[in-house]
């Protein structure tokens, strides 16, 4: 089990506002060559509109965090609601039209994955039974394995790992195959 903390993220500017890498894979691996297996980052967008960039031979999903997310894609409209979560090509054509903070997980297309959200009141036992479970903490006061899972933190468990996560709130939960 690891623990990553929000000062231990990787933050860079982006033409709408700001980028934190929570984590990729390999950790050697480079976001902008495009050699990477999977990334998960939380970014904002401070303007009112952006296209996203394309991620042919990848697959995306994103939900917002803090506000709703107009999302156009090709000729389908969405209105996503904080933690509703929507999966796309990352070669589809994609534009936001919102003011917002979200959370991404872009994977290769040749790997399987999911995301959901969690909602904890009390204790939530993980046991990861795939590749890597990676848990991010948005809304919550909650303690893994009695330390403390700050705001804009996330703990990570390779396969076979097993956390228990307590107290109330709502997490954001990545599975990588």
């Amino acid at each position: 089990m690891k623990i990553i903390e929000r000062r231990n993220f990787k933050s860079s500017e982006w033409a709408g506002g700001e980028t934190d890498e929570i984590i990729i894979f390999p950790e050697e691996a480079d976001f902008k060559d495009r050699t990477f297996d999977y990334r998960i980052s939380s970014a904002t967008c401070n303007l009112d509109s952006s296209k996203f960039s394309p991620y042919d031979g990848y697959r995306r999903f994103i939900t917002p965090l803090d506000n709703e997310l107009i999302l156009k894609n090709g000729q389908k409209d969405l209105t996503l609601k904080p933690f509703e979560i929507y999966e796309f090509s990352g070669s589809d054509d994609v534009s936001s039209y919102s003011k917002v903070r979200d959370f991404n997980l872009i994977l290769k297309e040749t790997l399987e994955g999911e995301l959901f959200t969690e909602e904890i009141e009390g204790e939530l036992h993980l046991k990861n039974d795939v590749k890597t479970l990676i848990a991010f903490n948005y809304d919550g006061d909650l303690d893994v394995e009695d330390k403390k899972l700050d705001f804009m933190s996330a703990v990570v468990l390779e396969e076979g790992e097993e956390a228990i996560i307590k107290g109330t709130g709502k997490l954001l939960i990545s599975k990588i195959k």
